[in-house]
């Protein structure tokens, strides 16, 4: 028991620091037609009563419309002004008492950029914490390439076991004419990953840069190429086993 007043001032140690290991499971999924795309909704102003809009002057003019302005596309809603890049196309469709105004990349190329852009954030994934980096980059990656295709989902076909690896290790030692031999059995915990799957057409792969590369650019001609109708491809990284149970 510590007399109030006389406990010291406790200064934490800066250099140390808890380290902790495990594995989650994530999906994420990307619907390349809404890519690019986006909806808002602007509640209609109300409308004045009918002797109020005969005396108003721009009763003939629209609530809302999309005007070019210095060279810019504008919408125009009761006297305020939207401006958006002219790479981007516009429509403006009413739904009952709300405007519902969608944008969508008239560019194809660009969609894709920002596909790639996600692709390598998750495959390069890093963060920064307390004075310190940490790395996010998957261990595990089933990737999954759909044309008008069934989506299908692995989250509940990976399973993590733990798995003991023995290395026997043996040296012969000579000293003053004394041979010695020392046997040694190092155990290694190599963490092992079961899919359970029912595809026999899986390409495996290595998260290594050259693989990685490669990786992005099957994904980049997927894209370019609408005759593909479903690619699986597994890879990860060296430091894991992974094996694959047919279903």
């Amino acid at each position: 028991m510590v007399e109030a007043g006389s406990a010291k001032k406790m200064d934490p140690n800066l250099f140390t620091i808890e380290e902790h290991q495990t594995y989650y499971i994530y999906t994420v999924v990307i619907d390349v037609n809404r890519i690019g795309k986006d909806v808002i909704y602007i509640e209609k102003k109300e409308k004045k009563k009918e002797k109020d809009r005969e005396k108003d002057e721009n009763k003939n003019k629209k609530d809302i419309e999309i005007i070019e302005k210095e060279g810019k596309k504008i919408i125009k809603l009761e006297g305020n002004e939207i401006k958006f890049d002219p790479d981007i196309e516009v429509s403006i469709e009413e739904v009952e008492k709300l405007y519902m105004i969608n944008f969508s990349l008239k560019d194809k190329n660009k969609k894709q950029e920002r596909i790639i852009q996600l692709i390598k954030s998750i495959l390069y994934l890093k963060r920064d914490i307390k004075g310190r980096q940490e790395d996010l980059t998957p261990k595990l990656l089933i990737l999954g390439l759909y044309n008008n295709h069934p989506y299908l989902s692995f989250k509940d076909k990976i399973l993590l076991t733990n798995e003991y690896e023995e290395i026997y290790e043996e040296e012969t030692v000579t000293t003053d004419n004394v041979v010695k031999i020392n046997r040694r059995i190092v155990k290694f915990n190599k963490p092992v990953f079961e899919i359970l799957s029912a595809f026999n057409e899986l390409e495996k792969k290595q998260l290594k840069e050259d693989e990685i590369l490669d990786i992005i650019n099957k994904i980049e001609r997927f894209l370019d190429d609408n005759n593909t109708n479903k690619r699986i491809i597994l890879a990860h990284s060296p430091e894991i086993e992974v094996k694959i149970q047919n279903q």
